[in-house]
């Protein structure tokens, strides 16, 4: 199965962030995606990036669904997130508008 994205509002600006869940550096990586007013002025940390193989690909899970990564945006994931509260990131290959 496969993550389906909700197209944002033009009529409102928003973003989509990613919740990326706690865990230990071996475990799932869990992520959710909301919708954001950029009015109200969402705290978050940014990810924008383009380094290694885009074929070389990973797995998470976002919304419990299987979606495929770059294995260096799953490492990055695995570095950023905390072991025990969920981090709230925009990551351009996840929050942009995607197939």
């Amino acid at each position: 199965m496969s993550y389906a994205y909700q197209p944002l509002d033009p009529q409102q600006p928003s973003i989509r962030l990613l919740t990326l869940q706690p865990g230990e550096n071996d475990s799932d990586i869990c992520c959710e995606l909301q919708t954001v007013v950029l009015e109200s002025a969402p705290d978050y940390e940014a990810l924008s990036y383009v380094w290694g193989d885009a074929n070389e690909r990973k797995f998470i899970l976002l919304h419990g669904h299987t979606y495929s990564v770059t294995a260096s945006l799953e490492t990055s994931l695995r570095h950023l997130r905390y072991d025990k509260e969920p981090c709230t990131l925009w990551i351009d290959a996840l929050c942009s508008s995607l197939s």
